[in-house]
């Protein structure tokens, strides 16, 4: 389905639901799962809707996870208009938890229709954010900031350094850092910077890709 969003033609892919592996029985449901796939690998954004008396599930999540593989921005929407304050809290918790690039959580209403314009444009605009382009020089003073408020890690003396960094590539970002020694680099320091570049960019949902190259020539 095709429609004009600000001026802007969307598509708009409606998928079934992906299940778990070992759920998948039966050729309907095993090419309904493959179609669901190469929608989201083709998409900009996935949204990923829920049904709120049932809250986030399992295979919500492993949508998730697929459209984070596969590089594609992702929102989450909770159909029904009523739910409380607390009880998005608690879901949007559990979303950060769970999802590595932290999507927006929204709620919208499927039968009264209300929330549906404004879910689309709220889409339109996460791809946008995906599309960006962040200045070399603005990257480099983020890198020296976060280096200064939170030391990157060391082994025996010797300190991770984050040297130069570049954007190298769009939906979804793609960064190249140069780095003193890619072996002091640990899991939940290299999270720890894709979240602060998520705070500072508005890329919450966007997936970011961040190579950790090494300069030659250096032993600092």
């Amino acid at each position: 389905t095709e429609i004009e969003v600000d001026g802007r033609r969307v598509t708009l892919v409606d998928t079934a639901g992906l299940r778990r592996r070992s759920k998948v029985a039966g050729s309907v449901d095993h090419y309904a799962q493959l179609r669901s796939e190469r929608a989201i690998e083709r998409a900009d954004v996935a949204i990923i809707v829920c049904d709120a008396h049932e809250g986030v599930r399992s295979e919500d999540l492993k949508v998730g996870e697929v459209a984070m593989k596969a590089g594609c921005a992702t929102m989450i929407v909770m159909n029904k208009w009523d739910i409380t304050e607390s009880d998005i809290d608690d879901t949007r918790a559990r979303v950060a938890q769970k999802l590595r690039l932290r999507p927006e959580v929204v709620t919208c209403s499927a039968m009264s229709g209300r929330n549906v314009a404004g879910l689309i444009s709220r889409a339109v605009a996460l791809a946008d954010r995906a599309a960006q382009r962040i200045p070399t020089p603005q990257l480099n003073r983020f890198l020296s900031e976060v280096q200064t408020t939170t030391p990157p890690p060391s082994r025996r003396g010797r300190r991770l350094k984050l040297l130069y960094g570049a954007q190298t590539g769009v939906s979804p970002p793609h960064f190249s850092v140069q780095v003193n020694d890619r072996r002091l680099i640990v899991r939940n320091w290299a999270y720890h910077l894709e979240n602060r570049l998520r705070d500072q960019w508005g890329l919450d949902g966007v997936p970011l890709v961040i190579d950790y190259i090494p300069r030659k020539g250096r032993d600092d």
